[in-house]
């Protein structure tokens, strides 16, 4: 099993991100991605030699700035790395990530936040060795 606080160390030790989170914070810092489960989906199948995983849906929220483009370049940035490690295999601690699926085809604009900063939002579904 992987936790969303597990991707969300993934994610730095990546270096894809520099502040992350898992679940809802009090007040959030500019720049930070947030991890959070993702409910819908198809039901999980077996997928070849896949019957041994499951599947962990999360949505990443990109908390950046107040400036809509910035925001929208570095989500972008963040898009591609996510893009070029879907290309391959990889642990997130021990566990054994043999896919990775980037849903959503860019990027998706969810406005701003109470305070002004911009968000974007991406879909990933992180293929998992069970047990």
């Amino acid at each position: 099993m992987i936790t969303l606080l597990d991707i969300a160390d993934w994610l730095v030790e990546e270096e894809i991100a520099e502040n992350t989170y898992a679940g809802k914070l009090a007040s959030k810092p500019e720049q930070a991605i947030g991890v959070y489960q993702r409910e819908g989906g198809q039901p999980r199948r077996c997928l070849g030699r896949l019957e041994s995983y499951d599947i962990k849906r999360i949505s990443l929220l990109i908390h950046w700035t107040k400036d809509s483009d910035e925001t929208e370049r570095a989500a972008a940035g963040i898009y591609e790395r996510l893009e070029e490690k879907s290309r391959q295999q990889f642990t997130i601690g021990t566990t054994y990530i043999p896919y990775l699926s980037v849903v959503t085809t860019e990027p998706v604009d969810v406005g701003t936040d109470n305070a002004g900063i911009y968000e974007r939002v991406i879909w990933l579904d992180f293929y998992y060795e069970k047990g």
